[in-house]
Formats: structure tokens, C-alpha cells, sequence
């Protein structure tokens, strides 16, 4: 919640300071749509490969396991959407920073000086640009404050599962002597290892261009 009100405050203060809106339409779409699939595929792709093609799940203490482990891995998908989202709101409100203030910036200091008239209304300004770059570098802490150890287990779990998930492939595709059995548990695994696939990927996809989106930043180079 204190992540969200900090979000809150910084639209407030692009609209109402700097005349920028930002229309979360499409974003509002697009996260039902994710967090929709992410649901769909954990809780009845993935459970229904692992339970028919996988598995040999035979007593009730080996089906809740397996129901909690579902479940977990579903927990893990929402957990990474929430933070993939964050991510986003951050570069969202950077993108049009850098629109806003590149638009000052561009013009040389003598026609900024005329422009403002004097340099206590130009010093004001680049003031209110600071204030706010710095709001979303503190909003960048909140969410690694938020998410940071657990982001760390998440992804250890994530390439402790590929890499036993590869090792299997490989193990059925030449040890297993019947070829349909082999290529459908190929494939099951396949189906299995894509949720954590597309969670690297998109974690480290959503942060480094929310990185690029700081670096653009001409207020980054002069703090620095």
C-alpha cells in the first residue's frame, strides 16, 4: 500500500504540475489478461500434464502433495506478475518524465534563461524535475525492499527446477525405450518448465528496460 499511495502521489503531481496524464487503460487490460493466464496455465495446464503424463499419483498423501505444490507454483506466478507490474508503473511514469522533460532540456541554456525569464523561475523548475525523479528512484527501493529476498529464493528455485527439468529430458530421450512414451513426457516437461522460463524472462525484461528508461534520464547523468 505505501508502494501504491507513492504511485498515487507521483500521477497527482504529473497531472496537476506538469500537465502529463498517464492512461492506465491498457495497462488495466493488460494485467487482468496476465494475471488471467497466469491462473489458467498453473492451475489447470500444468496440473492437468503433471497429473496424467508425469505422475503416478496413487495414495492421498501423494495427491495433497501434489495439490500444495500446485498451489505454491501458482502463488509464484502472481507473486512475479505483481512484481513484473510495478516494475512497469515505474517505467510508464519514466517515459513520460523523459517526454516532459526532454522538451526543456533540448533547448540551449541562453533560450532557457528567455524562455523563464530568470534563472531563480528555470532553477525552480529543474527543482520540481528533481523531486520527482527522485520519488521514483525511492519507488524503486520500495519495491526491492518489497520483493528483494524473495526474488532471490524465487529465482534459485526457478534454475534449480530448469536444470533438473533439462536433465530429465535428455535421461528420457535416451533412455526411454518406448518413442511415443518418450516424446509425450518430453513435451509434458516442456509444458512444465515454460511457467519459469517466462519468469526469467520477464523479469529480467520488464527491470532492464525500466533501466534503459533511467539511463534516458538527462537528471540521472547531472545527481550522478
Amino acid at each position: 500500500m505505501k508502494f501504491i499511495e507513492k504511485i498515487q502521489k507521483i500521477d497527482d503531481s504529473m497531472r496537476f504540475n506538469f500537465e502529463m496524464n498517464i492512461d492506465y487503460w491498457m495497462y488495466k487490460v493488460l494485467s487482468l489478461l496476465a494475471l488471467s493466464i497466469v491462473v489458467v496455465y498453473y492451475n489447470v495446464v500444468v496440473t492437468v500434464v503433471m497429473y496424467f503424463f508425469l505422475l503416478d499419483i496413487s495414495s492421498v498423501m501423494n495427491f495433497l502433495t501434489f495439490a500444495t505444490y500446485v498451489n505454491l507454483s501458482a502463488t509464484s506466478g502472481i507473486f512475479t506478475y505483481g512484481f513484473v507490474g510495478y516494475v512497469i508503473l515505474i517505467r510508464r511514469c519514466l517515459i513520460k518524465f523523459n517526454e516532459s522533460l526532454g522538451k526543456v532540456v533540448k533547448f540551449p541554456p541562453e533560450e532557457l534563461e528567455k524562455q523563464y525569464k530568470t534563472k531563480d523561475a528555470l532553477c525552480k523548475e529543474m527543482m520540481r524535475y528533481t523531486k520527482i525523479y527522485k520519488t521514483l528512484c525511492s519507488g524503486v527501493d520500495d519495491i526491492n525492499q518489497i520483493y528483494g529476498s524473495s526474488m532471490v529464493l524465487q529465482f534459485a528455485h526457478d534454475f534449480t527446477l530448469l536444470t533438473t527439468q533439462i536433465f530429465a529430458m535428455f535421461y528420457i530421450g535416451f533412455y526411454e525405450h518406448d518413442p511415443t512414451k518418450s516424446f509425450i513426457k518430453i513435451i509434458a516437461l516442456i509444458v512444465w518448465m515454460m511457467p519459469n522460463v517466462l519468469k526469467i524472462s520477464f523479469t529480467c525484461f520488464t527491470c532492464h528496460m525500466a533501466r534503459n528508461e533511467v539511463c534516458r534520464t538527462f537528471l540521472s547523468e547531472i545527481l550522478n
